[in-house]
């Protein structure tokens, strides 16, 4: 799975903040119209009731996707670095930030969408791709995550849900 991922994750690492942050915004608004059945899937699976699956998950999740779409480039765009040695005053520095590649998530059961869903919208984000193993508890959750990132028009392939045990 992960020599899949890697087959297409350079591709998204050359896209620019704003391409990837399109698709970002995609999933958040996909979530948004399906939040009535993220929450009650949750409820279902996870046993939160209705009202914390909204406020602590559901509805906290796209906030989270809009705010990685909207920032992430301003927290890791090129840095200028100021020297503080006398013969490095005349040098230009910067810190360049770069994509890993491929990054494994392992999510939790107690925060099954929120969780996942943060980390998932900052390593897209940076350019990564993202190989997913939701908790065996919450598995179907896991693959909500997984639908709403392939329906917002996500290259196949850059994130990859797999399921087992712990």
């Amino acid at each position: 799975v992960v020599s899949e991922i890697k087959q297409v994750q350079p591709f998204w690492a050359d896209l620019s903040f704003s391409d990837r942050a399109r698709y970002l915004r995609r999933a958040a608004t996909i979530a948004a119209d399906r939040k009535d059945e993220i929450a009650a899937l949750i409820t279902a699976e996870q046993g939160k009731v209705r009202t914390e699956a909204y406020a602590m998950e559901v509805l906290t999740a796209i906030d989270i996707i809009v705010y990685a779409a909207n920032h992430a480039a301003k927290f890791i765009s090129d840095e200028k670095i100021k020297p503080t040695q006398a013969f490095m005053k005349t040098r230009k520095m910067r810190f360049h930030y770069q994509p890993i590649g491929v990054i494994g998530i392992i999510s939790p059961w107690n925060y099954p969408l929120l969780l996942p869903t943060a980390e998932i919208a900052t390593a897209l984000m940076a350019g990564n791709g993202v190989i997913f193993k939701p908790a065996s508890l919450t598995c179907l959750i896991g693959q909500k995550v997984q639908e709403i990132f392939d329906e917002a028009g996500l290259p196949e392939g850059l994130l990859r849900t797999v399921h087992g045990g712990g």
